[in-house]
């Protein structure tokens, strides 16, 4: 039964409405103007603010926080708040925020003028830390905590800089007050303990920052492993925080203040680091106490530690990943993408083309049917469309001639063949031609329709043509897929791949190459293939819910994914997951 001494303080629809409405939208106009902020540190605080209004918003009408979007926003809101303490107390050392919920990322040099440190509020030093706690961001923050509560010494006595010491004292044994205990780092949880305290009893008698006061007293008894103590302590904390906002107006209640950061932050500590349940109270969203971690995979690469649970599902029938509906609106019979790839495909077919031209306008063709596939499976995700398969026969084909033209010999002619058209063109003189996304798309395209000349050209492209580009996963998953397409050891490349899965500069670039797909291929575990294909499904599936990025064709189907399911289905493995996002009518057909 659910504490009613905690219940949350009520806040106006209007502003509910306010928060939530059109904010991927605002965001990102919001995010993209800050790059160009020359004194950008309030900026980020105020979309911070944002970011939780928005997020705060969205648990009335989802107490638990269960919605991703939800929790990639308050991850948005740890990285600017965060951004703007540093950008603060920086003295102008180049400062970077990126903000994944819209792919932006700010880079600052010199952003103060003056070259000089700002003041750091106690209040937005705690809420920034308790953000980055709660996030799952502070192992990669901890240093601008440490370095910008140097700015807080010499009000030990103020229950809010108290209480910023308190949490460096207890989460990593610092005293960050000189004069409270010479500077120095303690690492064993007694000696934490009495620096925590030390910080308690620093705070002058009176009656100001009630919030600070009660965020103590529940540290304190954290900190000294009481459990029953800190239960009632955060019970209070919740109580005076309910309190104070009740005495406000309406209209000037937040959205925010429905999310106490510094109880949530607390409760947190409490669960992931003790084991200890928070008291129930729509303050505190289960996701933000017990974490923002996905659901662990159902299996690891090369079909290791199946979890139990998902081989007793599979056993039980095959597994389903749905796909949320479309934004994008229904295409009409005849699109404009089928318009692009009928003028794209006559250009090809017209003798009195140019054929340099030609030639170079082959990329541009596989990337018109790769939209006019990703589109037509937004609204017939069976496949029963044939312009589907078509689509992906097309854009393999297109991107092979590319490929094969950019590894020929210089000054020489080869014949390429693009729907049903054969043509002589010239090799492609740019050496950039044959980038790591065009091997990686047309290998994908290849996969889905399995036409072994397609798969060949794929083959025959040489690793050292795109290795040297940008590098990191993108590079890794193409070196791996190559050398298995090829027949070659793909072991080495796909270790190298599975290390840097998952280590893009952010996640608003996508989601992570299906390596632990393609391992179980390599290792020929069927069952793993499918576990790990409703992973890499899911996978996608949540990075699309976020903000508006439903929006983007890419989100109907995962091209790299759908080809590894149609080429273990033509290696007769079955494909035993149903989705939305493995169109039915493409796993059935043979190659043509």
């Amino acid at each position: 039964m659910r504490d009613e001494g905690v219940g949350r303080h009520g806040v106006t629809e209007a502003v509910l409405v306010a928060a939530r409405a059109d904010f991927a939208e605002r965001a990102g106009k919001d995010v993209h103007m800050m790059r160009y902020d020359p004194l950008p540190a309030l900026g980020w605080q105020m979309l911070a603010e944002m970011f939780l209004d928005y997020v705060a918003a969205r648990s009335v009408q989802d107490p638990a926080l269960s919605c991703l979007d939800a929790r990639a926003a308050f991850q948005s809101a740890a990285r600017a708040a965060v951004g703007a303490l540093e950008l603060t107390a920086s003295g102008g050392a180049e400062t970077r925020v990126v903000v994944d919920y819209v792919g932006i990322e700010g880079v600052y040099r010199d952003a103060e003028p003056d070259g000089g440190r700002g003041v750091v509020s106690a209040v937005d030093w705690v809420d920034a830390f308790c953000l980055s706690f709660v996030a799952g961001t502070l192992p990669e923050t901890a240093s601008a905590f440490i370095e910008s509560s140097a700015v807080l010494r010499g009000r030990s006595e103020h229950a809010d800089t108290a209480l910023a010491h308190a949490l460096l004292a207890y989460v990593y044994g610092y005293a960050a007050d000189r004069d409270l205990a010479q500077g120095q780092t303690l690492t064993s949880g007694a000696s934490n303990l009495a620096l925590v305290e030390r910080c308690v009893w620093r705070v002058a008698p009176g009656e100001d920052r009630p919030r600070q006061r009660a965020a103590l007293s529940t540290l304190r008894a954290l900190a000294a492993g009481d459990r029953d103590g800190f239960l009632r302590c955060l019970r209070s904390q919740l109580t005076v925080h309910r309190r104070i906002q009740e005495s406000r107006s309406d209209g000037s209640r937040t959205a925010r203040s429905l999310l106490p950061l510094d109880a949530i932050a607390l409760a947190a500590m409490a669960h992931r680091w003790l084991q200890w349940s928070a008291p129930l109270s729509d303050y505190l969203p289960a996701a933000l106490v017990t974490g923002l971690a996905r659901a662990p995979l159902r299996v690891l690469a090369h079909g290791r530690d199946k979890r139990p649970d998902a081989l007793a599902a599979l056993a039980a029938g095959p597994l389903t990943v749905e796909r949320p509906r479309s934004p994008r609106p229904a295409l009409p019979r005849e699109s404009v993408y089928d318009q692009s790839s009928g003028e794209a495909v006559a250009k090809f077919r017209d003798p009195t083309a140019d054929p340099a031209g030609v030639a170079q306008g082959l990329t541009a063709l596989r990337e018109i049917q790769s939209v006019r596939f990703l589109s037509r499976a937004a609204s017939d995700p069976d496949g029963a469309d044939p312009r589907q398969h078509a689509a992906l026969r097309i854009g393999a084909q297109a991107g092979a001639a590319a490929l094969r033209l950019a590894h020929a010999a210089p000054d020489t002619w080869v014949e390429v063949t693009v729907d049903g058209t054969t043509r002589l063109l010239p090799a492609l003189r740019d050496p950039g031609a044959v980038t790591v996304t065009a091997w990686r798309r047309t290998a994908a395209l290849a996969m889905a329709v399995g036409l072994p000349d397609l798969l060949a050209d794929c083959a025959r492209t040489a690793p050292e043509q795109f290795a040297a580009g940008r590098g990191g996963a993108n590079t890794a998953y193409a070196l791996a897929l190559h050398a298995y397409l090829s027949g070659t050891d793909p072991e080495h490349a796909l270790d190298r791949a599975l290390r840097n899965d998952g280590r893009r500069a952010r996640a608003a670039d996508g989601p992570g190459a299906p390596a632990v797909l393609l391992s179980q291929l390599v290792a020929g575990d069927r069952t793993g293939f499918v576990l790990a294909l409703a992973d890499a499904l899911e996978e996608h599936r949540d990075h699309f819910t976020v903000g508006d990025r439903g929006t983007a064709v890419d989100a109907a189907v995962s091209l790299d994914v759908l080809g590894l399911a149609c080429h273990a289905h033509r290696m007769g493995w079955d494909v035993v997951v149903h989705s939305p996002y493995l169109p039915r009518g493409l796993l059935r057909r043979s190659p043509d």
